[in-house]
C-alpha cells in the first residue's frame, strides 16, 4: 500500500493533482488554511475544490505551518483546531493531519488527538535508499496512528532509480509506504522535485498497480 502525501499547498501541486488523477491515483494533501490564496505561491480555495473533486484528499498542516513543538500548548491547540475549522466551513472536513517539519511530542501528539484528527504523519521514521536501520514499511494498522512513520521527505537530489528501490522493497515487505512531497517542478528549497521526475515515476506506479501494490490517501487505509 502507497500513499503519495504534498505537504505545504503550494501552487505546483495542482499541476502534480492533475497528473495523478489523469493516470486514476488519488494523494493526500496537506494545506495549511492560513496560506491558501494569499499570494500565488500557494493553492487558492478555487484550486483546492478542484484537487478534492478530482478524488484526492484534503488533509490539515496546521493555519501557518507552526512547530507544535515550539510553541505554547494553547497556540498549538488554536492552530490545530482553527484549520480543521476553516478547511471544513470551505466543504474539506480534514481528517488526516501532517506536523509541519515532521516535528512531534507527547504534547503535540495529545493535542492533536483533542482536536479530533483521525490521523497525524511524520516526516520520517522508515528507511530511505539503502538504509538498513530503519524498518521498510509502516505496518497496517500503523503502530501509532497519530505518529505514522514515512520514508525522509523526498529531496532535489533524489532519483528516479531510489524511488523505485524504495517501492520494490515495499513491495517485497509488505505493509504500508507513505511518501513525502513537497513542491514540484520548482525549485525553492532541497525538499522540491522536478517535474520530469514526478512524471516519470507517476507514470511507473501506474504501470505496476493492480498486482502487488496500491496506491491509496491515507484517509483511505486508515479506514480499511
Amino acid at each position: 500500500m502507497i500513499s503519495l502525501t504534498f505537504d505545504d499547498g503550494t501552487a505546483d501541486q495542482l499541476s502534480a493533482a492533475r497528473l495523478l488523477a489523469e493516470r486514476g491515483l488519488a494523494a493526500t494533501f496537506y494545506v495549511n488554511s492560513g496560506r491558501v490564496g494569499s499570494d500565488s505561491s500557494y493553492l487558492d480555495w478555487g484550486d483546492l475544490a478542484e484537487v478534492a473533486a478530482a478524488g484526492h484528499e484534503i488533509g490539515s498542516h496546521t493555519v501557518d505551518h507552526v512547530d507544535l513543538t515550539r510553541v505554547a500548548p494553547e497556540v498549538a491547540h488554536e492552530h490545530l483546531v482553527a484549520d480543521r475549522r476553516a478547511l471544513a466551513a470551505r466543504g474539506f472536513p480534514a481528517h488526516s493531519f501532517a506536523y509541519p517539519y515532521g516535528a512531534r511530542s507527547p504534547e503535540a501528539r495529545s493535542l492533536v488527538v483533542e482536536a479530533g484528527y483521525a490521523s497525524a504523519r511524520r516526516a520520517w521514521g522508515l528507511a530511505a535508499d539503502g538504509d538498513p536501520s530503519q524498518p521498510a514499511t509502516e505496518s497496517l494498522p500503523p503502530l501509532d496512528a497519530h505518529a505514522i512513520r514515512t520514508v525522509p521527505s523526498l529531496e532535489h537530489g533524489t532519483t528516479l532509480e531510489q524511488l523505485q528501490r524504495v517501492v520494490l522493497r515495499a513491495e517485497h515487505r509488505g505493509g504500508w509506504l507513505p511518501l513525502v512531497f513537497h513542491g514540484v517542478g520548482v525549485d525553492r528549497t532541497q525538499y522540491d522535485v522536478s517535474e520530469a521526475l514526478f512524471r516519470t515515476f507517476v507514470d511507473w506506479l501506474h504501470e505496476r498497480r493492480g498486482g502487488r501494490l496500491a496506491v491509496r490517501t491515507v484517509g483511505d487505509v486508515m479506514q480499511r
